[in-house]
């Protein structure tokens, strides 16, 4: 969906005389052509389908937390707030609009990641953001990772859409990171990864063309190389996959934190609103008229102030002022009503509300009160009637078989209550046709709607034509003495039609499958006069989106030719018949375009158009491989060798790498039943600062690690069918009382007990790189109350002997890749798969 410059050149020429002297409708920031457009169309699809699903990608890197060389970018956690702020926002979208959105949460660093039991599944966001509270808490202890590897996450976005959303959704990505693309390697690895993002083929390709936009903030740090010109590119640049079209906007929130509650709220569509960022000290001023009520508003400082020192205040037409302060107010005939936000002062969201028979006609003023003259920025949004919509009775609730071009299309304004708007102001509505290659077709003058209703005539298309019909209101409120009527952003709303000439069959502009089979088989609606078809054949490259592995689909229909075409008399209806075929299933996006055949009712006309086919293709979802295995290896027990049972049980047998994991031994010994901690003294306690960011990501090669020293190993046993567990060395009892790990050896423990003491030993603790603090408390608190009986139980097990006092109580294993043993690399953090602390090799410069 996209706003044309035939589009943009009538709303412009229909607001000619009204701009003279006005304002142009603002943004929080000054956006491109292209990124303005990519905002219109988001807000135009979710206008048009009510659905949408919104997937929000957060960087994890080391960066934001300050590990390295760097100082941290967002050491408050910003990030955690702004997204559950977003959510909140879509929230009130949703109820405005009366949408189904859904958002999911995933993080990427040097993998993208969005395991449900972590990050949470498809929410839908009219239930409020409490059903994903925790799941947006843990980003504040995922802060870890070495690199910014956009690649991954690229391509995690096109897998993840594709397991979920279904065809006809409106799609988007909230993209942020702190930094540059780095991947693991040297740096020359870098410039190469970053050459690729842009290339024919790569995943920002793919999202352009399956119609997911990419809208991307950027949290620029001061010392190390912007990524401001990549992320830019990525979003709006068409030069960014040449012979693609870029859809989406990129916002830049600087190097304070706190402008992040601006930046992301920008993603958010705005209809009929106005807004900008200005300076602290300067105020915003709008124009109102009786009709527009009610009125929404909101500001958000770019830059921390103290609370005590700033105060968003309202100023009325007529000077009277009040302090935005959450609570129910009164400021002439308006009832304004504030919420504000603990984690910014200055921050504010408002709704203004006209009396019965009051009037707020006249020029407003949002602005701020600071103590002295510190600088800073504010980012201040006005929207008139949230809500507001345009409708088009032949193309509401639900598909349409087509238009003939002697049709007329009825267009209403609507409040979101569904009542008719009247407004005062101007609202001109402009209507174009743009077919797949580009061509526009204008569709009748520009006319005014501000009464409520308009009616747009077909009668400029003289063949079919199929395409997307984009009617755009653009609304300037009514001036009232000297003070002009302020222009608003766009009301806009985009449909996929055909329009057809009345003496061939109508058929719908759009066709949206899901292909989750080898062989789909589905109908299109058709409606005659005249018959139709459609080419049979290959569907691949050109503008074809395939997921990856899947090189081509194979169409067919029982009416593949002028011979077998359907037929239809006048008023009749009709199902074109249609199977697509393919060789393999996988998981991505799907957009063709098939090529159906319209011939007359005189039989004097063969006429082919291009009907866009998109949706998503998905793989059947495999069973775990250990679980798959062993089925086979039941099925087929008779039939094979007792040797391939346990070579399938030494190929699944292995330590997860990921998550990551993080190891920690702590001397303890045991007192009157408490566990002591004998190197820090006191009761046993760890923090997650202790663990996670003061231990390195532990390295190995799945079958055997070193944590904290100690040598674990996958050990099969003689049981075939029987687990295979961890070998834990020395006289050690596990949490659960045994003497063996699971191969998921994540946020266990073990006691090691020390030869020879009566009452001394180690508590070994093995944790993800994703737990959350309240998890990490529950396990130490777990540890404090089980560790006094499982440390008895391993000195148990202890020879009365003591070791020799050479003897080292921690045996060694062999050294180097994949045993887990620190080797220099890049000084980039504790990211993912270094294995060592900063300091490891000589300083580079290369930041997350």
């Amino acid at each position: 969906m996209k706003t044309t410059p035939a589009l943009r050149l009538l709303a412009a020429t229909a607001t000619t005389a009204l701009a003279v002297g006005l304002a142009a409708p603002g943004t929080a920031q000054d956006l491109s052509p292209r990124a303005q457009d990519s905002l219109d169309d988001f807000g135009s699809c979710l206008a048009t389908t009510k659905r949408a699903d919104i997937l929000f990608v957060l960087d994890e890197s080391g960066s934001l937390s300050g590990q390295g060389a760097t100082a941290p970018t967002d050491p408050e956690h910003v990030r955690v707030e702004a997204t559950r702020d977003l959510v909140r926002q879509f929230q009130t979208l949703a109820e405005d609009l009366d949408a189904d959105i859904n958002v999911k949460l995933a993080g990427f660093g040097q993998h993208y990641r969005s395991d449900p039991a972590v990050y949470g599944g498809w929410t839908s966001v009219q239930g409020g953001v409490e059903k994903l509270s925790s799941q947006i808490d843990g980003f504040r202890d995922r802060a870890n990772d070495g690199y910014t590897t956009y690649g991954a996450a690229f391509d995690g976005m096109l897998q993840e859409f594709a397991r979920h959303s279904d065809a006809g959704a409106c799609k988007a990505t909230l993209f942020f990171t702190d930094g540059m693309l780095t991947v693991e390697g040297p740096p020359e690895a870098d410039a190469a990864a970053r050459a690729a993002v842009c290339a024919e083929g790569s995943p920002v390709g793919m999202l352009r063309r399956a119609d997911i936009r990419l809208f991307s903030v950027g949290l620029i740090p001061t010392d190390s190389d912007t990524p401001e010109e990549l992320l830019r590119n990525i979003s709006e640049e068409d030069s960014c996959v040449p012979g693609t079209t870029a859809n989406g906007a990129f916002f830049n929130a600087g190097t304070d934190a706190a402008a992040l509650f601006s930046a992301f709220r920008n993603i958010i569509p705005a209809p009929g609103s106005a807004g900008a960022t200005q300076g602290i000290h300067e105020p915003f001023p709008f124009v109102l008229d009786d009709t527009v009520a009610p009125v929404r508003i909101s500001a958000q400082p770019t830059s921390r102030f103290d609370a005590a020192t700033i105060t968003p205040v309202l100023t009325a037409p007529d000077g009277q002022t009040l302090d935005l302060v959450p609570g129910e107010h009164q400021l002439g005939d308006t009832t304004v009503t504030v919420t504000g936000v603990d984690s910014l002062p200055g921050m504010f969201d408002g709704t203004m509300t006209l009396n019965d028979g009051g009037t707020w006609a006249g020029r407003w003023q949002l602005g701020y009160r600071v103590d002295g003259d510190a600088p800073g920025d504010y980012a201040a949004s006005v929207q008139i009637s949230p809500g507001l919509h345009l409708r088009v009775a032949e193309l509401a609730e639900g598909g349409h078989t087509g238009l003939a071009s002697t049709d007329h299309l009825h267009v209403s304004l609507l409040r979101a209550s569904g009542e008719q708007a009247v407004l005062a102001g101007t609202a001109d509505l402009t209507a174009v046709l743009t077919a797949p290659d580009g061509t526009e077709t204008v569709l009748g003058a520009p006319q005014s709607i501000a009464g409520g209703t308009a009616v747009v005539p077909l009668d400029a298309v003289d063949r079919p034509l199929t395409g997307e019909l984009t009617l755009r209101a653009d609304i300037t409120t009514q001036g009232v003495d000297d003070a002009p009527g302020t222009p608003l952003t766009p009301i806009q709303v985009t449909h996929g039609i055909t329009v057809t000439p009345v003496n061939m069959p109508r058929i719908p502009g759009e066709i949206n499958v899901d292909l989750e089979e080898r062989d789909t088989t589905f109908t299109i609606p058709v409606s005659g006069p005249g018959a139709v078809w459609i080419e049979e054949g290959e569907l691949a490259g050109g503008d074809s989106l395939l997921p990856a592995g899947v090189d081509s689909l194979q169409l067919s229909s029982p009416h593949n030719s002028a011979a077998t075409a359907l037929q239809l008399a006048e008023g009749e209806s009709g199902e074109l018949e249609v199977t697509v075929s393919t060789p393999a299933l996988a998981d991505g996006p799907v957009s063709l375009l098939p090529i159906l055949h319209l011939i007359s009712a005189e039989g004097d006309a063969d006429e082919a158009v291009s009907v866009p086919l998109n949706g998503s293709m998905r793989a059947p979802v495999s069973a775990p491989v250990f679980g798959l295995a062993l089925g086979l290896a039941l099925l087929l027990a008779l039939l094979i060798p007792l040797g391939l049972l346990y070579l399938l049980k030494y190929l699944t047998g292995t330590i997860p790498r990921n998550p990551g994991l993080h190891a920690l031994a702590v001397p303890v010994q045991t007192e009157n039943g408490r566990l002591l901690r004998t190197d820090t003294g006191g009761d046993f306690r760890v923090t997650y600062d202790e663990i996670i960011n003061s231990t390195p990501r532990l390295v190995h090669n799945g079958r055997s690690l070193t944590a904290a020293g100690r040598p674990l190993q996958v050990a099969l046993g003689w049981n075939p069918f029987g687990p295979a567990r961890v070998s834990l060395p020395g006289a050690a009892v596990t949490d659960r009382g045994d003497t063996t790990l699971p191969l998921a050896v994540h946020n266990h423990w073990y006691a090691e007990a020390t030869p020879g003491a009566a009452d001394h030993g180690h508590i070994i603790l093995l944790v993800d790189e994703f737990i959350t603090r309240d998890k990490l408390d529950a396990l130490v608190s777990e540890i404090a109350a089980e560790g006094p009986d499982r440390l008895r139980r391993a000195l148990d097990l202890t020879d009365e002997e003591p070791p020799a006092p050479d003897t080292p109580t921690s045996p060694t294993t062999p050294t180097g890749e994949g045993w887990g043993a620190p080797s220099p690399t890049r000084d980039t953090g504790w990211g993912p798969d270094t294995g060592q602390a900063p300091g490891w090799g000589p300083p580079t410069g290369h930041t997350p």
